[in-house]
């Protein structure tokens, strides 16, 4: 008996030894092969220079940029632990199918009104999802306003250093003392904004802004490095002359005349659009010169009949009142028509500047129409040109592109987290900053890890002092 009891105490504490070994080794493995199942985006994809524009009532814009292109997206929801809607970047939108770019945005639509929304963004082919330090961002809707001023849309044309369409770039827009507003550049670089649309920063009212004499800041970016920053006012904004990327410029002086100059923007600057002050004291330490818009001038008079916007035939928009506009001779009056189920028919006089503007009176319905925009000539020949576009529905799109992520690893925070509006009050102005968020841990796998490499040497050394 005594012998008995003797080997059962030299025995359980090897079994036990060689269990807690296995129990160890087999959690760690556990962990390390479940660290290489949970999605993980390279560095490359990781979004950074978070912006966080045009909120109103019933949507809002959010845009990054990436270090390599990729896919892009946006998961959101009215709770932070249930973001159950995908929306995906506006060209897929537009397209109908999933694209790789070097900047993103992504336009959340069909919103409640003062409603507060979490969304994170996706990133990667792995789908990946990032937060703002472990939390989902989240942005609050308004409340409906009255009625809105009439339609006033700024727009132009960006191009490369090399004189190309800088198509894709993201160009922001800020009056003073309004929330920021953003757009894509199209394939042929052109961009529009709706200024009439742009709120206060506290969201409780539309901008009341002077329609000749307002100041616009313009900062432009093409996910390449380079940045552009302008400034022009609200008389000279329809549109606004070419932006040249890695240039600072001033449109405000479009009637003087003067040599121009151009100075590089520094990778990250942006205006801040607070006050005329602060962009005057901006412009007087960047070293803005004016700008000799002298044959942009020339120019207007020789514009042939064309339309801007919608860009292409068939050209998908996601609103029900887009607004249209293009060149034209000046001083010729044109008649607008669009040919829908409800059809409309306005005429507009073109000024001198050779550039019009119209916007439907009421919704128009989903499905396909037809802008025809057309003039009488000196010559008494009918000018014609038509173009149709397709109004998306105003309930979900089968066409559009699906992403369902997967579980995936919480990324840490940017040094300096993008902004984030969690009231109608607390709109901050849109982050540039750059760092680097890092999805996922192997710290808890490798204490693990090191962990049942100390238990097996432990077992070793239990069984060796049984030997002895």
């Amino acid at each position: 008996m005594a012998v008995f009891s003797n080997l059962l105490s030299k025995r359980i504490p090897t079994l036990l030894g060689l269990l807690l070994l296995i129990a160890g080794l087999g959690t760690g493995l556990f962990l390390v092969g479940r660290a290489t199942l949970i999605p993980r985006a390279a560095a490359e994809e990781t979004p950074k220079e978070i912006k966080i524009t045009n909120i109103s009532e019933n949507s809002f814009s959010v845009s990054w940029i990436t270090d390599q292109v990729t896919v892009g997206f946006v998961r959101y929801g009215t709770a932070a632990g249930s973001l159950d809607q995908t929306v995906s970047d506006d060209r897929d939108q537009l397209s109908g199918s999933v694209g790789s770019y070097l900047t993103h945005h992504v336009t959340m639509t069909r919103l409640k009104p003062e409603t507060t929304y979490y969304f994170k963004l996706g990133s990667g082919a792995q789908r990946v999802l990032f937060d703002n330090g472990g939390q989902a961002y989240s942005v609050q809707t308004p409340a409906v306003l009255g009625t809105p001023p009439p339609a006033d849309t700024v727009y132009g044309t960006i191009q490369t250093s090399q004189g190309g369409p800088a198509s894709g770039a993201l160009v922001y827009v800020t009056l003073p003392n309004s929330t920021p507003l953003s757009a894509l550049a199209k394939a042929e670089g052109n961009w529009a904004v709706s200024l009439s649309t742009a709120r206060t920063r506290d969201l409780a009212q539309y901008v009341d802004y002077d329609r000749q004499a307002t100041l616009v800041e313009l900062f432009v970016q093409d996910g390449q490095g380079q940045t552009a920053t302008a400034v022009t006012t609200t008389a000279n904004d329809a549109p606004v002359p070419p932006i040249t990327m890695g240039q600072t410029l001033d449109f405000r002086g479009s009637s003087g005349g003067g040599d121009q100059e151009e100075t590089s923007v520094p990778p990250g600057a942006e205006l801040d659009g607070d006050t005329s002050e602060t962009a005057e004291a901006t412009l007087e330490q960047s070293k803005f010169s004016l700008q000799s818009l002298g044959p942009a001038q020339e120019a207007s008079s020789s514009y042939e009949l064309g339309i801007v916007n919608p860009e292409a035939e068939g050209e998908q928009v996601a609103t029900t009142r887009p607004e249209i506009f293009g060149t034209s001779p000046k001083n010729v009056t044109l008649t607008i028509t669009v040919e829908s189920p409800t059809p409309y028919t306005d005429t507009i006089e073109v000024g001198n500047d050779g550039f019009w503007q119209w916007s439907p009176p009421a919704d128009l319905t989903a499905g396909e129409h037809t802008v025809t925009v057309s003039y009488t000539d000196e010559n008494g020949i009918l000018q014609r040109l038509s173009r149709s576009f397709v109004v998306l529905a105003a309930e979900g799109n089968s066409s559009l592109p699906a992403f369902e992520a997967t579980p995936s690893a919480t990324a840490s925070p940017s040094p300096s987290p993008a902004p984030t509006a969690t009231d109608s009050a607390r709109v901050s102005q849109p982050s540039t900053a750059s760092g680097v968020p890092v999805a996922g841990n192997l710290t808890p796998t490798l204490a693990l890890f090191i962990l049942g490499l100390g238990l097996f040497g432990a077992g070793v050394f239990w069984q060796l002092r049984l030997k002895v």
